[in-house]
């Protein structure tokens, strides 16, 4: 199976979907310090995923060898469905089937625990990855952002079921007897599968609207993280305004301190030139009186 790119946002696609809002934040702000704005963008572009995908892309990581069975089971039945278009065996579609159900059920063992409507969304989203190739690249990526149904299985839902397995040749009033039974059976199968393609579609019309409702509500609840983002980031800039406002202050004090010390400084140098003159000439003038006493 292919491993996710080395990559510093792929960590923030391993966090529990409540860290990952602060985490991106923090990821573009160490890229921008580090001056890559263009990483930063696009970090900053990452959609945050939802309960279902992330349980999904903990799955991926946590049993890499049931995301490379989800692969392979995903490529033989799409080999089956083309095997069986072509006038293959339905056995071999029948076995392809059974496999893919089985893979996209281990992974989602490997998911970690949620509630029952979180579940049966994993599982969806693994089964729709077996018969999607789309699907299955953002899966096996371990970067998924929303859950996914798929119409039927992959549009081959039921048809291994429903096709004859291989047998020897009937005879000429057998075969009539068949083709006699298969028209009102193929009347039957017909409406059947009519009846399946509009349930398939209405639970994949359902599922849709449900996938935009909490896309929407998700959208949401980002806008309002994003706006609390922004408001701490204001207000972080305000601070440090202050904070180098009175820095500014600090070192002008600071400089004008500095300038009285130099010139009482001077002054005491100036100040002492004039005592070791004074104290030269009280020097000089008591010799004198000495040499007149003497």
């Amino acid at each position: 199976m292919p491993t996710p790119a080395e990559d510093p946002a792929d960590a923030l696609y391993a966090l529990e979907p409540d860290r990952f809002v602060a985490e991106r934040a923090a990821l573009v702000a160490a890229l921008r310090a580090a001056g890559d704005r263009a990483g930063a963008a696009r970090v900053r572009a990452l959609r945050k995923p939802t309960r279902a995908a992330w349980a999904v892309n903990a799955a991926v990581r946590a049993d890499a060898a049931a995301a490379g069975e989800l692969a392979d089971a995903a490529s033989a039945l799409q080999a089956a469905q083309e095997g069986v278009l072509a006038g293959g065996e339905a056995a071999e579609l029948r076995a392809a089937e059974l496999r893919a159900r089985a893979a996209a059920d281990a992974l989602a063992a490997a998911a970690p625990a949620t509630d029952g409507a979180t579940a049966d969304k994993v599982r969806a989203t693994l089964r729709a990855a077996t018969v999607d190739p789309a699907v299955l690249a953002e899966v096996v990526d371990g970067r998924l952002v929303r859950e996914q149904v798929a119409s039927g299985f992959g549009g081959f839902g039921g048809m291994a079921a429903e096709l004859p397995a291989s047998a020897p040749p009937p005879s000429p009033r057998a075969d009539r007897a068949a083709k006699a039974g298969a028209a009102s059976a193929g009347a039957v199968r017909a409406g059947a599968a009519a009846a399946e393609q509009e349930r398939a579609a209405e639970e994949e019309r359902l599922g849709r609207e449900r996938v935009e409702r909490e896309a929407a509500a998700e959208a949401e609840r980002e806008a309002a993280e994003r706006q609390a983002a922004e408001r701490e980031a204001a207000e972080r800039r305000e601070r440090l305004r202050v904070a180098r406002e009175k820095e500014a202050a600090a070192e002008q004090a600071v400089a004008a301190a500095r300038g009285e010390l130099e010139q009482a400084e001077a002054a005491l140098a100036a100040r002492r030139e004039q005592l070791d003159a004074a104290e030269r000439r009280l020097a000089d003038a008591r010799e004198r009186r000495e040499q007149a006493e003497d």
